[in-house]
């Protein structure tokens, strides 16, 4: 008797079994990446591994279903954690905010980033390092000749100087190496470079790194590292981290700190051949909880993986409830009890927005990535705290008109000395803000928001106003629009948790036994 399997199969048409190909492949939910094994797995379960049995009937059938489960099912992706995990994202946080700072720090001399922001410090680097940080980026380079003409210090990577912070944290990268590359420094500092500008280099913010990567980290910023780490793990046990030295910082060991989705996606791709991945298509980055390493930025780890497969297309959805409203150590109206500022939950927004406009410029191929802002819980106040920023974003506007006009004093972002600090900033958080606002409304910008969009304000009303009834007007719609703005608060209605239940979500259910009044007293001691 003649065998009818698998050849009888592949006697159907190549079509039909392409379609059964697919049929048999194709799951609801596509995959999901599990970090702790390091595989793909079926979404509707953590650990149920995915089935092929049809590729292996026979080489035809596995040759003609080659690549097909990559290329039919999408992957999603979460931020991770564990016991361990937890503890080496907090380290690799706070050792990256100080390599940024002393890097930073090498551009300018008798640098202490302690000192006060407005203290004038001359800087190491020369014109020549201004015109070439210039071409890659204009507005940083703007802030090097500042800096440069007025021995004035205004160079912060965390100020919003009206470009991406990851642009800016580049830019002052680039400007380091070229300092080096022209032997403006002295010892130290030379010493200093040589050893940072490679860490920087081979741990980006969307690492997750190894312990060696840590010690590298380590060895910048400490000058006894195997002291400080016998520090570590003392800091990192709860009993004797409350009765250490280092008490006044006791409550972080109860964070729960994670490595952002878009970290653990480079992860994923770094670890499987370009030729599988070249069959990917679809990739979600489900970014909802808080992550480490000024996870906004993340998306630039993805732009080779891009650039390589430029069919695959990556959506980025971060949950403004459980992501990008929660500031850890924010300001008090950011942790309120009351809910999210509206004002500052608004602002928060903004590195999300920006960050990903930076994209494409650093060479994510267009239709390749988009970012979704999920309204998730409490979809209407997210409109609402959309508004809030619209609304800041026409005033300033308006305002910055007026000034040119000579028709309102010319306070706050450009008046005499402070012009060197301020004047640069970008009053709307980055420049273009208005542009990518009419984006989003259109559907034209690879920002896309899922709650409704209320509607466009425009400046052009306020200045036509502010000209007719004069300037005594301006100041009266200006005040009222803060005082409404600065009033506002937000949380998603019952029965959906309400935001002191959203912070709980990163922090360890142990701190609330051992300080069971601690909700009732809100969150003022994590601001």
């Amino acid at each position: 008797m003649a065998s009818k399997s698998p050849f009888q199969f592949l006697v159907l048409p190549r079509e039909l079994r392409d379609d059964i190909y697919v049929y048999y492949l194709t799951l609801e939910g596509g995959y999901v990446f599990n970090y702790e094994s390091g595989k793909l797995v079926t979404a509707n379960s953590d650990t149920s591994p995915i089935d092929l049995a049809l590729m292996y009937t026979c080489t035809v059938v596995a040759d003609e279903m080659k690549g097909l489960a990559l290329r039919e099912n999408c992957i999603t992706l979460y931020p991770v954690t564990s016991a361990e995990l937890r503890v080496r994202a907090a380290r690799f946080h706070a050792l990256l905010q100080d390599v940024l700072r002393l890097e930073r720090g090498l551009l300018q001399d008798d640098y202490d980033y302690n000192n006060d922001p407005h203290e004038d410090v001359p800087p190491r680097y020369n014109q020549h390092v201004v015109d070439q940080v210039s071409r890659i980026s204009p507005h940083a380079g703007f802030l090097l000749q500042v800096h440069l003409d007025h021995d004035t210090y205004c160079l912060h990577y965390e100020y919003p100087y009206g470009i991406a912070r990851s642009e800016m944290r580049q830019a002052l990268h680039h400007a380091v190496q070229l300092t080096l590359d022209q032997d403006l420094f002295a010892q130290p500092q030379k010493a200093e470079a040589q050893a940072i500008l490679p860490v920087r280099r081979d741990i980006p913010p969307w690492a997750i790194p190894t312990e060696e990567d840590l010690e590298r980290m380590s060895c910048l910023v400490h000058r006894d590292p195997d002291e400080f780490n016998q520090g570590l793990a003392e800091f990192w046990s709860n009993s004797a981290s409350r009765s250490s030295g280092r008490s006044w910082h006791w409550h972080f060991v109860y964070g729960i700190y994670r490595f952002s989705a878009a970290a653990v996606a480079v992860h994923f791709l770094s670890s499987i051949s370009p030729n599988t991945r070249q069959h990917i298509r679809q990739v979600k980055l489900c970014e909802d909880r808080k992550a480490v390493g000024n996870s906004e930025c993340h998306a630039l780890g993805l732009i080779p993986f891009c650039q390589a497969n430029t069919l695959m297309r990556i959506e980025r959805r971060v949950n403004l409830w459980k992501n990008a409203f929660q500031k850890p150590r924010g300001p008090s109206k950011v942790n309120s009890r009351n809910g999210v500022h509206s004002l500052s939950a608004s602002e928060l927004i903004i590195p999300w927005i920006a960050e990903a406009m930076a994209l494409e410029p650093a060479g994510m191929p267009a239709e390749s990535f988009n970012l979704v802002l999920d309204g998730d819980l409490a979809p209407e106040q997210c409109s609402e705290i959309w508004q809030t920023r619209q609304r800041e974003v026409v005033s300033q506007k308006a305002r910055q008109d007026l000034q040119r006009r000579k028709l309102v004093r010319n306070t706050e972002y450009l008046d005499g000395e402070s012009e060197l600090h301020w004047g640069c900033f970008s009053p709307c958080g980055f420049h273009g803000m208005e542009k990518a606002l009419d984006d989003i409304a259109n559907g034209t910008s690879v920002v896309r928001c899922n709650f409704p969009l209320p509607p466009r304000i425009y400046a052009d009303e306020i200045i036509a106003n502010a000209i007719s009834l004069g300037s005594e007007w301006w100041y009266q719609w200006r005040d009222q629009d803060w005082n409404r703005s600065f009033d506002e608060y937000h949380e998603p209605d019952p029965p959906n948790p309400g935001w002191t239940e959203l912070l709980k979500d990163n922090i360890l259910p142990e701190f609330f036994e051992r300080y069971p009044t601690f909700v009732k007293e809100g969150f003022r001691e994590f601001r």
